[in-house]
């Protein structure tokens, strides 16, 4: 050593320190391999925050405020927040008067107001998921969860707590119903605007349709969305049991509502949010979803809807109704409402379930070869 040089012994050292690094990496890494999963995993969450922070940081200026987001721990966030506001809904056979005894009916009027935990061996079927809209009892559902008039529909909290439910309607456009519960300050999920979704978002499914479970979720990303914005493809959707749960994104605001479940498909298929906003409103506010109409009997052809005499010889244009007062006549065809086209798989129906009474809208009809726009004010159809 005393005969080495400067030189020399500076690469010795330099030598030393690489040897020992690399068998120090080497001993570590197979020590993490070998470590519980819990352990590793943790480990790979704070290597993964600390790369995602530095690729940020050199990105982002300076004075920008960096937030990062861990999905997983939004998402149990989440869960916890909007439980509560999930329920089960639960069918109960109905029974004819003759076989209601008085007993019946105080049990009946006791459970309309039963707070205790609730054995429901008893009921008939299970009805599907629902979830509060509203503080005061509303409750945003699918309509085959509430479709069978011979049944009575209860809801069953998370704490176990069993309620009467009213079916206030159900839309056969739509897909969805909406129940009220007697009482206030229920928790709630907010409705968000799924016009801001986008594919390779994560959302969450939740619903509350087995006993051993009080809620159970899926996980998923959005894989599509209809060129129209009213649905959108999600493989959480394909892990459920039952439809009308609600489909959450990560900010904790329903984002859509599973209205239907087919197996078959690749994709679970959701309804968006932004689609049952108008019947909520109309339930708000007059106590049912309600549909206008143009007062005219007709029949589909391949260029639009003709305004033609019913099969029964009823009148073509119903004497002052929407379309009586904005001239339109039998034998006109209806092209469109306002840039929306009818057509056969986009019937006349289908385009005026998309509005509210009171709205205005401009009617495209082809009269005698010659297109013409009539001004039209939606009215209720309340024959």
């Amino acid at each position: 050593m005393e005969h080495l040089t400067k030189t020399q012994i500076v690469m010795l050292v330099l030598l030393v320190s690489f040897v020992t690094s690399l068998a120090t990496g080497i001993v570590t890494v197979t020590l993490v391999n070998q470590a519980p999963q819990p352990i590793t995993h943790t480990i790979g969450k704070v290597i993964e925050k600390v790369v995602s922070t530095e690729i940020i940081e050199k990105e982002v200026p300076a004075n920008t405020k960096v937030i990062v987001i861990d999905p997983e721990e939004k998402a149990i966030e989440v869960v916890k927040k909007v439980s509560p506001a999930v329920v089960r809904i639960v069918a109960e056979a109905k029974k004819s008067p003759s076989e209601t005894s008085s007993e019946d009916k105080a049990l009946v009027d006791e459970e309309k107001t039963d707070t205790t935990n609730f054995d429901d061996s008893n009921a008939k079927i299970a009805g599907g998921t629902g979830f509060f809209i509203s503080s005061d009892g509303h409750i945003l559902t699918s309509a085959e969860s509430v479709r069978d008039p011979n049944f009575n529909y209860f809801i069953i909290k998370n704490d176990g707590t069993k309620l009467a439910s009213v079916v206030l309607s159900a839309s056969p456009y739509r897909e969805i119903a909406v129940l009220k519960v007697e009482g206030s300050g229920f928790d709630f999920i907010s409705l968000g605007d799924s016009g801001l979704l986008n594919v390779g978002q994560s959302v969450i499914a939740m619903e509350n349709t087995q006993e051993d479970f009080k809620n159970s979720i899926a996980i998923g990303i959005i894989s599509g969305m209809a060129k129209s914005g009213d649905f959108f493809y999600t493989e959480a959707v394909k892990n459920l049991k039952g439809s009308g749960g609600p489909i959450l994104d990560l900010s904790g605001k329903a984002a859509g509502i599973v209205v239907s479940l087919d197996k078959s498909a690749t994709l679970g298929k959701a309804q968006a949010i932004n689609l049952t906003k108008r019947d909520i409103n109309d339930v708000m506010e007059f106590g049912e979803i309600k549909y206008p109409y143009l007062g005219i009997n007709y029949r589909d052809t391949e260029n639009g809807t003709m305004v033609a005499k019913g099969e029964n010889g009823e009148e073509a244009v119903v004497k002052g109704g929407s379309a009586d007062k904005a001239g339109i006549k039998e034998g006109d065809i209806i092209l469109s409402v306002n840039v929306t086209q009818v057509k056969k798989e986009n019937n006349l129906a289908a385009v005026l379930s998309a509005y509210r009474i009171g709205d205005n809208v401009e009617v495209k009809v082809l009269r005698n070869g010659e297109e013409k726009t009539l001004k039209v004010v939606l009215e209720a159809d309340d024959k």
